[in-house]
């Protein structure tokens, strides 16, 4: 039986995140931008502004952009570096700028405490957040990406994207849309949630050289997705104390994909990967699988501290086999445990 350490709470995945509801808020999307509660909360660097295109247009190097509360039918294209917006009770709905994303990131920029939703472009790849220009890097931190076609688009030979305490769910509305697609130099995820992508698409693509996840969870639930995660290109991919859980309904039997769409190993020069104190659960138990589908010539991925929760024994070093959810004293489908907790002198930089 696993370790009791797995269950310090339960992440019920209720009625309405299966779903896809979105909480109520109280508050009505207005055309204009003006957040229906409190228009006086928009402010640029401590100036006050009614709409968001205002506010954008004042927008200096290192500023600093708060959003009150409300549903704003707007996009925000950041073209000033090393911005900050701080969004209290914010979401963007509805509105793409260029038909590409409602953030379209051309310079560094930080973005925490927002939501954004209903993202979506006739050429099916309507972004939640799009980074387009090279050396171009973006944090998140406390972000919702729901009901879009995708959460994050970035370009190739753009810089970090830095993703940490997020919510991505129900995307991959478009068709080979996916959760994230990232083409960026590096890809570091920490203590975030992605939750069933939908019409076949991944829940994280990563084409970057080095990826990490960290105390995350990665999960099918009910959906009809692919991949958990498919690193085509290889590279360095570091997974550290999280969940993986493959649904019913996942149409991939593979859960992990490594190098299979660069046989010839040209886009990166390194390639590695690790599972650290991962707990993976497969959905029903009886399901057929493939835990990482490895590109010949690929390295084979290294397994440590590894449960693993149905499917076939893998009998391989480092991973302990469960055949089912009640031998490894989980609860039954769809409750999910919290990610293990970290590992002493574990952990990217």
């Amino acid at each position: 039986m696993m370790p009791a350490r797995y269950f310090s709470s339960l992440a019920f995945v209720t009625t309405a995140l299966i779903a896809g509801a979105i909480p109520e808020t109280g508050m009505q999307a207005r055309g204009s931008g003006i957040a229906e509660e409190n228009p006086s909360m928009i402010l640029v660097d401590g100036r006050v502004f009614d709409t968001l295109s205002d506010a954008i247009k004042d927008l200096r190097p290192s500023s600093a952009l708060m959003i009150g509360p409300g549903i704003y039918k707007e996009a925000l294209i950041l073209n000033q570096p090393g911005v900050v917006i701080s969004g209290y009770g914010a979401e963007l709905y509805g509105v793409a700028a260029r038909q590409k994303g409602a953030f379209l990131v051309q310079k560094d920029a930080v973005i925490h405490g927002m939501t954004i939703s209903g993202i979506r472009v006739p050429d099916n790849n309507g972004a939640c957040f799009r980074v387009e220009k090279q050396d171009t890097s973006l944090s998140l931190k406390n972000i919702v990406c729901r009901h879009s076609q995708t959460g994050i688009l970035s370009g190739p030979e753009t810089g970090t994207v830095l993703i940490e305490d997020s919510l991505f769910e129900r995307l991959g509305e478009g068709v080979f849309a996916h959760g994230i697609y990232i083409d960026s130099k590096n890809l570091v995820i920490r203590n975030s949630r992605f939750l069933a992508t939908q019409n076949e698409g991944h829940e994280i693509k990563t084409r970057s050289a080095r990826t990490v996840i960290e105390g995350s969870i990665v999960a099918s639930l009910d959906a009809k997705d692919s991949r958990l995660i498919d690193a085509p290109n290889g590279g360095v991919v570091e997974i550290r104390d999280s969940i993986l859980q493959m649904g019913p309904n996942s149409a991939n039997a593979d859960l992990i994909s490594f190098g299979v769409e660069d046989k010839d190993q040209k886009r990166h020069n390194v390639h590695s990967m690790l599972l650290d104190n991962v707990t993976i659960i497969i959905d029903p138990p009886g399901r057929s699988f493939q835990l990482v589908h490895v590109q010949r010539g690929y390295p084979e991925p290294v397994y440590r501290n590894v449960t693993m929760v149905g499917g076939r024994d893998p009998r391989i070093d480092g991973i302990t086999w469960y055949p089912n959810r009640e031998k490894a004293g989980l609860p039954p489908y769809p409750l999910l445990p919290d990610p293990p907790d970290k590992e002493p002198g574990t952990g990217s930089e």
